[in-house]
């Protein structure tokens, strides 16, 4: 099947901070990791994935520096960040390698995914018709999704690359996840902040309140 080949994982971290005031927000601490330390630790948990890459912004030096302790990380710089999301995708899909059979797309700013969503996702993209079976097409996208809302990673098949890659400005993958409704698989996830985003100061603070009362709630380790 098409779906042999690695699956890589596409970490969008050129964003540019505006809302953050200074110094990129994803090197924002959280129980004594990075923002996107936290992204990339996740990602590591998560058996047999293809490879990572992460894509930055052209005046990114503290976090490139950040990255660097990562030796299977991809670096990425992308030097049109100014037009877009699309760009970064771009860029992202293009480091991966030709026989990658498809990628997730995951967001530097969302580090509390839950870890086992790959496999979910994995699996549920895996899932496709057996021969001859009628009425059900080959799943191209999987998606999960937090308390009745639809999530970030979204694993998108390589059959979708060039979509994705002819995007333009500040869309992303959603426009061709509506495209595709029909060949999405949605996998619901139980995860109290899955969906939380570091946009602001007072985004920040809230996650680190919140992660703190789910530590002192569940003390095994994650």
């Amino acid at each position: 099947s098409s779906k042999a080949g690695p699956v890589g994982v596409v970490i969008l971290a050129a964003g540019l901070s505006r809302r953050m005031g200074t110094g990129s927000k994803l090197l924002s601490r959280i129980a004594g990791r990075t923002v996107i330390g936290h992204v990339l630790h996740r990602v590591a948990q998560a058996e047999g994935l293809g490879p990572v890459v992460v894509v930055i912004g052209p005046q990114a030096a503290a976090l490139e520096a950040e990255l660097a302790a990562y030796p299977r990380v991809i670096t990425v710089v992308n030097h049109q960040t100014h037009l877009g999301m699309s760009t970064s995708l771009r860029a992202g899909l293009e480091a991966l390698p030709p026989e990658a059979a498809g990628a997730f797309i995951v967001l530097g700013d969302q580090p509390f995914f839950p870890p086992e969503v790959f496999q979910a996702l994995l699996a549920a993209w895996r899932d496709d018709p057996a021969p001859g079976e009628e009425g059900r097409e080959e799943v191209l996208i999987a998606a999960p999704v937090y308390n009745g809302r639809r999530g970030h990673p979204v694993l998108f098949s390589s059959r979708l690359f060039p979509e994705l890659m002819s995007l333009e400005g500040d869309q992303g993958g959603r426009e061709v996840l509506a495209r595709h409704r029909d060949r999405t698989r949605l996998v619901p996830l139980d995860s109290p902040l899955a969906a939380w985003d570091v946009d602001t100061p007072d985004d920040l603070e809230r996650l680190r309140e919140a992660y703190d009362r789910l530590m002192r709630k569940d003390d095994s380790p994650h």
